[in-house]
């Protein structure tokens, strides 16, 4: 039994060493290059996943290989449009992913709706990807 009275907690004293300011800007610095190391990281290793599963798919046709391809070619994407103006905004994958999403509905019966679903959440970025570009470009010629 844990007894959670008073008794049982103390209270430390913390003392900086630093000034607050200097920790605060360190760590901005520090997360900004962290992030764009990570971020370099990250997009290195989506790019390696989807070499992989594509020579998965080369030898074998398997469910669990098209929905990671489909899912890692979403996260690409949505990776490389990030923090952009629409105009840039491109969605590369995205009738690989669709195919691949038709693929596994005929695959797997059972999950059709969840394929179906994921599907229309492809078409849908897409065209409002298209709608942002063309509000941009109409608000740009006025």
């Amino acid at each position: 039994m844990i007894s959670w009275g008073d008794e049982n907690f103390h209270t430390s004293e913390t003392h900086l060493q630093e000034p607050t300011q200097i920790k605060i800007f360190d760590q901005l610095r520090n997360s900004e290059v962290n992030e764009s190391t990570a971020s370099k990281w990250s997009a290195e290793t989506i790019v390696n996943e989807i070499a992989l599963f594509r020579e998965l798919l080369s030898e074998i046709n398997c469910k669990i290989g098209k929905l990671m391809l489909a899912r890692l070619l979403t996260a690409h994407d949505a990776m490389m449009s990030y923090d952009k103006p629409p105009e840039t905004c491109k969605m590369v994958h995205s009738e690989e992913v669709k195919q691949l999403y038709s693929d596994l509905m005929t695959l797997d019966p059972p999950r059709s709706q969840y394929y179906k679903d994921e599907y229309s959440l492809v078409v849908l970025k897409k065209v409002n990807i298209s709608s942002s570009i063309l509000l941009f470009r109409k608000t740009q010629s006025i």
